[in-house]
């Protein structure tokens, strides 16, 4: 059965289950239009829930109707929404590095990020979590140190991913994009009430597609294409009116190609003593790119890849001890492997006495993150206050 063929069924069958249901699931747009009361823009910049006038924070807040409107696919796409931020990729597309107000991380090796994105609450690495933005309460971007509420590292600001959670009604939404370059794009999601103002569940699920943006000419792989796919399952228990319980696991998977590097220059004295084996086939390269334009490349690195796995757990509990006070309790866990092999250096094969790599990078990194915070938050005189809290 062809790709094509699957896709369809799979639509079909959302289409069919969509029909059975027509008074839950009338709405197709993933965020219902807000009524006057509800346009209030509520943000977790102190680690609760507040209205944004109230917050005294440099922060852009990006609803889940407002990353819709402006077709927000990925998260660094939120650079064109928010002043001040900045997504660079270093050798990948996936190998992403955030910059704020000019702090960032270094584009090698496994240093310490200045801006940290949380995922519901959760820090994540600075490696392979340029994630796809689906089903998101909201998106906020927190300017400048964040040190009191979100740890020491957040020096250059912290970026908040915030999943829809699950609602004590039966609702869903299904919808396609489709594109250029045969793009297609496919997501929905459902809530289900399993036990009333006890228990629900929310599952969402997305898949993209892409041809490759650069041709390669001395390969069967072009360059810059998407292949991901998503799925997320939010299960809500709250036993009591004074205990929430939350547990969300999220895991996204990308087997894609690496961007294409383009040649733009060539300095023959870099080569050194190798010039007079080298220097004339670089030479021709350079003028053979200049003729095919910048979307076209000749690499000569048939095992060029970009794999990317990402698994979040969050468990996070909420216990009201009064009005005034509350305890909660944040446990992530976070397994990310990334796996490249770039073409950077945007050259076909040389040919010489012996084999000559100008710079083609490859990289493994397998990591396991457990946190755990524990907080005690509490109002006195119209102040709020975070009691405590660690990390590891």
């Amino acid at each position: 059965m062809s790709e094509y063929v699957k896709w369809g069924v799979a639509l079909g069958s959302l289409i069919i289950a969509t029909a059975q249901y027509p008074a839950a699931l009338a709405q197709t747009d993933p965020v219902p239009q807000a009524t006057a009361d509800e346009q209030a823009i509520v943000v977790t910049a102190r680690r609760r829930e507040e209205s944004l006038s109230t917050v005294p924070v440099s922060i852009v807040a990006l609803q889940g109707a407002r990353l819709a409107e402006s077709n927000v696919q990925v998260l660094s796409d939120v650079t064109n929404l928010a002043p001040g931020i900045r997504f660079t990729s270093e050798g990948d597309p996936g190998n992403t590095n955030i910059t704020l107000r000019g702090l960032g991380n270094l584009p090698l090796g496994t240093g310490v990020p200045a801006v940290v994105n949380y995922f519901s609450e959760v820090p994540l690495p600075a490696v392979g979590v340029d994630l796809p933005i689906l089903d998101l309460q909201s998106v906020q971007v927190l300017k400048g140190p964040q040190g009191t509420l979100f740890g020491r590292n957040t020096i250059g600001g912290a970026i908040l991913l915030t999943p829809t959670k699950p609602t004590y009604e039966f609702e869903g939404y299904v919808q396609g994009t489709l594109g250029n370059y045969d793009y297609r794009a496919l997501e929905g999601a459902i809530n289900i009430p399993i036990v009333q103002d006890r228990v629900a569940l929310r599952v969402a699920a997305q898949i993209r597609r892409r041809d490759g943006l650069t041709e390669n000419l001395n390969g069967p792989r072009d360059f810059d294409n998407i292949h991901q796919e998503m799925i997320r399952g939010t299960l809500l228990l709250q036993p009591t009116e004074r205990l929430t319980n939350t547990t969300t696991v999220n895991y996204f998977k990308a087997n894609e190609n690496s961007g294409g590097s383009v040649l733009t220059a060539y300095i023959p004295a870099s080569l050194g003593p190798l010039e007079p084996i080298f220097g004339s086939q670089l030479a021709g390269y350079l003028a053979a790119q200049q003729q095919v334009g910048i979307h076209k490349v000749f690499s000569a690195t048939p095992f060029s890849h970009s794999n990317r796995r990402t698994l979040i757990f969050v468990n996070r509990t909420s216990l009201d001890l009064s009005d005034d006070v509350t305890v909660n309790n944040i446990f992530g866990y976070v397994k990310t492997r990334y796996d490249i092999a770039g073409n950077n250096d945007g050259l076909g094969p040389l040919v010489g006495p012996f084999p000559f790599t100008v710079f083609r990078p490859t990289l493994v990194s397998d990591r396991k993150y457990i946190t755990e915070e524990l907080q005690l938050q509490g109002s006195s005189l119209g102040s709020v206050a975070k009691i405590g809290g660690s990390q590891r």
